[in-house]
């Protein structure tokens, strides 16, 4: 079977040309609806596990603090942390947090930079965890409130067991027991006894960090001779 010249070419740019642009539009079909949707998805998900709430950053065990620099002088140690409440700097003074922030954070997000600082310069001892400090008062409240309604109970019983020996079966006269008091509602507002102490010191541009050293003039005498050196100089 023989086949014409024009049939040839039509064949060679049919090979050429049209089985590549076939590929090409598959791939951009399959990246387009395929690939990109899942890239996009996939891209999402690893930015929701990898943040974290500010709140919840630089953790370390309350019951194990490190302290390598208890002797050490904390005054010029400084933490700069960005925060979702903008820039803050802190460092420790006379037994207080001291920052200083254009604006005004909240408690929670000073007590994570607060953890910055103590975790930083190896000084966990410095901060007061407050959330332990309420899960251990929570803690005891419930132990003293399971000893107090087991000594009720055994207390009761025994009201009972006396009482029903006194009772004359004999009696006319119809006894009326009276109605229990209503139990109070018990408070259940657990407060922390001791917490973290935060001083804003003012603005970031107020910083003693950004803040020029006076030079200390020096002192000297000023006699006869120096002055007749600058009056005849």
């Amino acid at each position: 079977m023989s086949f014409s010249t024009e049939q040839l070419l039509d064949a060679f740019f049919i090979l050429s040309f049209g089985t590549p642009l076939a590929l090409l539009i598959s791939f951009w079909l399959v990246g387009r609806f395929l690939w990109l949707p899942m890239k996009e998805e996939y891209a999402k998900h690893k930015l929701e596990k990898i943040i974290i709430p500010y709140i919840n950053r630089y953790p370390f065990n309350p019951e194990d603090p490190v302290t390598d620099c208890s002797g050490a002088i904390l005054d010029s140690l400084m933490t700069v942390e960005d925060t979702d409440s903008g820039l803050v700097i802190m460092h420790y003074k006379k037994n207080s947090f001291e920052y200083w922030a254009d604006s005004t954070p909240q408690y929670r997000t000073l007590e994570s930079v607060a953890r910055k600082f103590a975790t930083c310069f190896r000084c966990e001892h410095l901060y007061i965890h407050r959330l332990y400090e309420l899960h251990k008062k929570n803690m005891a409240k419930i132990k003293r409130e399971k000893e107090e309604s087991k000594k009720k109970a055994e207390e009761e019983n025994k009201e009972k067991a006396a009482s029903k020996q006194k009772k004359d079966d004999d009696s006319i006269f119809a006894v009326f027991k009276k109605s229990p008091p209503k139990p109070k509602k018990a408070d259940n507002v657990i407060v922390c006894d001791k917490s973290n102490t935060f001083i804003k010191r003012g603005r970031l541009c107020e910083c003693t960090l950004f803040q020029p050293e006076k030079e200390k003039k020096e002192e000297r005498s000023f006699n006869f001779s120096d002055w007749k050196k600058i009056k005849f100089s």
